[in-house]
């Protein structure tokens, strides 16, 4: 078994070059961390220092969507719709309402958040959320992969990310997963994580007492990076079947899952098709207040 060194990236969807608070970070668990301007930078650096060895990458943004709402029914043909649509230049300028308010028209897709409306995609959702609005995994306090714009929000740091991951992905798909997508035996796997899930409050803390000045990004990406490397000694931390039964368990703690046990129920085979899964430690998931 190859234990897996861990990059934890806290991406930005900025429409400019931006370093400090709210930009890009990211961290691995010995004291790595750099906090590139633009996208095109900090995926040139995650590739330079992934060349070699086996690597974890976890990104704070969803790699899939609630299925049955677009016309997708695989995470490939989402990805390389995304990966060919959206258009990202070197200084951050991109295309990414755009392609959202495409995705809305063509796929049935359901963004919205926007900050001037536009056809095919408004600037509040004005559809009930009901159960489309969230995925299997998504617990109380995690943000709807279709919101674009806003406290929160997550939709356009997943679609400026997964349009740059594919394009990483074309390169050497033999050595590359998507998880829980793909097996986690390929030498780089990418995942979703989410560094404000309590079960890494503790390091996040921990590195805040050593460096009281740090931006809360810079903080959060150096913490839970220890708390994934920790985790990666585990053969068991990725397998299939310990995500069935996290996915089937009740999370301790206060909140829960966004959706009821049946709905969860019917669309469970989905995680590994569509919808992905919130990687966390083994035997760790709680749900924040």
């Amino acid at each position: 078994m190859h234990t897996r060194q861990v990059l934890v990236v806290d991406w930005s969807a900025n429409s400019r070059p931006k370093t400090g608070a709210d930009s890009i970070w990211i961290s691995d668990a010995f004291g790595w961390c750099v906090n590139p301007s633009t996208r095109a930078e900090a995926m040139q650096l995650i590739q330079e220092r992934t060349r070699e060895g086996h690597w974890l990458v976890a990104f704070d943004f969803p790699m899939g969507i609630p299925f049955g709402v677009c016309d997708f029914q695989d995470w490939r043909a989402l990805w390389q719709t995304i990966g060919a649509g959206l258009q990202d230049e070197q200084n951050n300028q991109n295309n990414r309402w755009e392609l959202a308010a495409f995705l809305n028209q063509k796929h049935q897709g359901r963004f919205w958040g926007v900050p001037q409306v536009r056809p095919h995609l408004s600037s509040k959702r004005v559809h009930d959320a009901g159960d489309w609005e969230w995925r299997v995994g998504d617990p109380r306090g995690a943000q709807s992969a279709w919101k674009l714009l806003g406290v929160g929000s997550v939709g356009s740091q997943m679609l400026t990310g997964i349009a740059h991951l594919e394009r990483w992905r074309q390169q050497d798909p033999s050595s590359f997963a998507v998880w829980p997508f793909e097996s986690s035996d390929a030498r780089i796997v990418v995942s979703e994580t989410w560094p404000s899930h309590p079960v890494f409050a503790a390091a996040q803390q921990s590195v805040r007492d050593q460096r009281p000045s740090a931006v809360r990004d810079e903080v959060q990406t150096q913490g839970t990076a220890a708390v994934l490397q920790s985790a990666a000694a585990s053969e068991a931390w990725m397998d299939s079947g310990r995500l069935r039964q996290e996915a089937m368990s009740t999370p301790q703690g206060p909140g829960g899952w966004r959706l009821s046990p049946e709905v969860r129920a019917q669309r469970f085979p989905h995680i590994t098709t569509l919808e992905g899964w919130i990687l966390l430690p083994p035997a760790k998931r709680t749900t924040p207040d």
